[in-house]
């Protein structure tokens, strides 16, 4: 039984009615043309005839239904009838069994993506030596959910739009509504997704603790897929994705080891810190990538200055600083309210280089361009002024970053292709 049906009327009436008497529906929304629509009193007819109830029903009159554009707005129409009346999308079912091929093809276009099922009456013994009508009493309801909802080829195109430009807050919610849609056995395919999705969610936020576990899950979900379905459509998309997605996990655990399960910094945060301003900066948000690239700049100080004087930056024993800068030092970076030295960026740079630090001499070798960056992003809106970061600027100080520090740039997430 289903609580509403969409049905193009059109032909002789028996077919409908075995349709209605399938499905039973309690609503109905017929797409009529000018000459189709008296075979409603027919059909009514037939219904008391076989002792079923009548539905409550709508008439969407077509009038030109040669005109394709004409029919899909007017099939539109019936569905948003539907939706006006709050009816759930799986208790809908689209009969095109009726109607001109123009009105047929109309109400399937306008339907096909809703999430609806679809009937088709046929049988085996027609009229005009098998090509005209199914002869009365021998039609036969032929059921199935849409091609499009399977395929889901809208979402994928959405998605992949999405997973490209790291929306992954939009993906989700397009994720979780589609796999509502989806039949059981494709439910594997879609909560693999939303893991994998979550999961990147999480990181691109720094939640890598969060992250790790969800990412596992979803590649392992959609690994099992792809080995159970290896030819299916949907394939092309995965493969690659999961195959990125591994080597991306297995930075994550690599991230976990260097950080002590991510509560320290580590030679890979900043790694991930770059890559992270690259996705930034790939959306356009320069300011926001400059405070990361700025970010991975200081903790590559601080893994240095830690390193070489086993101490945070944001504590320094006073005995730790070189002799030359330790009265300087206790004088300029004393926390007055708790007693600690504190030591900012190029002060950082400037004890390592006292240290013989290979990084410390490669920014002071280019001080001068570190430095006219650096007043650049103290300037910008996120820092300290008004100015807004450019595209040019950002990539400059990303170039400086990697040439001076030997940086790594090749942690990239997961894209997704399309199917079709």
């Amino acid at each position: 039984m289903s609580q509403a049906m969409i049905i193009s009327l059109g032909g002789t009436p028996e077919p409908l009615v075995r349709a209605m008497a399938e499905h039973r529906p309690q609503f109905v929304t017929f797409l009529a043309s000018q000459d189709s629509v008296v075979l409603l009193g027919k059909v009514m007819e037939l219904l008391d005839q076989e002792g079923l109830p009548r539905p409550a029903h709508r008439v969407v009159l077509v009038e030109d239904v040669n005109d394709l554009v004409h029919c899909y707005a007017k099939a539109l129409e019936g569905a948003r009838y539907l939706e006006e009346r709050e009816i759930r999308a799986e208790e809908v079912v689209v009969d095109y069994t009726g109607g001109t091929k123009t009105m047929t093809a109309a109400v399937v276009l306008a339907t096909v993506g809703r999430g609806y099922r679809f009937s088709y009456v046929g049988g085996a013994r027609r009229t005009k030596g098998g090509l005209g009508i199914v002869e009365s009493g021998y039609e036969e309801v032929y059921q199935g959910v849409s091609p499009w909802q399977i395929f889901a080829v809208a979402e994928w195109q959405h998605l992949i739009l999405h997973v490209r430009q790291y929306q992954y807050e939009a993906a989700l919610t397009l994720v979780r509504e589609t796999r509502r849609r989806q039949p059981a056995a494709e439910q594997v395919l879609w909560n693999g997704l939303e893991n994998a999705l979550e999961a990147l969610l999480y990181w691109d936020r720094f939640h890598h603790r969060e992250a790790l576990p969800r990412f596992k899950e979803g590649l392992r979900a959609l690994t099992q897929w792809l080995e159970l379905r290896p030819r299916d459509q949907t394939a092309q998309a995965l493969t690659g994705f999961v195959a990125q997605g591994e080597r991306c996990l297995e930075f994550l655990v690599g991230l976990a080891a260097d950080t002590r399960n991510f509560t320290r910094e580590g030679p890979r945060l900043v790694q991930d810190l770059l890559a992270n301003a690259d996705r930034r900066a790939s959306q356009g948000r320069y300011d926001d990538a400059m405070a990361r690239l700025y970010r991975a700049l200081e903790m590559l100080g601080q893994l240095a200055f830690r390193e070489k004087l086993g101490a945070s930056t944001s504590n320094v024993p006073e005995v730790k600083i070189p002799a030359g800068l330790r009265e300087e030092y206790a004088r300029r970076y004393r926390d007055p309210q708790d007693g600690k030295i504190k030591v900012p960026l190029e002060a950082t740079f400037q004890v390592l280089k006292e240290l013989d630090d290979p990084g410390a001499r490669q920014f002071f070798e280019r001080y001068e361009d570190f430095r006219r960056i650096m007043l650049a992003r103290n300037q910008s809106i996120l820092a300290h002024g008004i100015q807004p970061i450019d595209g040019p600027l950002y990539q400059t100080l990303r170039n400086l970053l990697i040439e001076t520090f030997a940086l790594q740039a090749d942690l990239i997430f997961p894209q997704l292709r399309s199917p079709f």
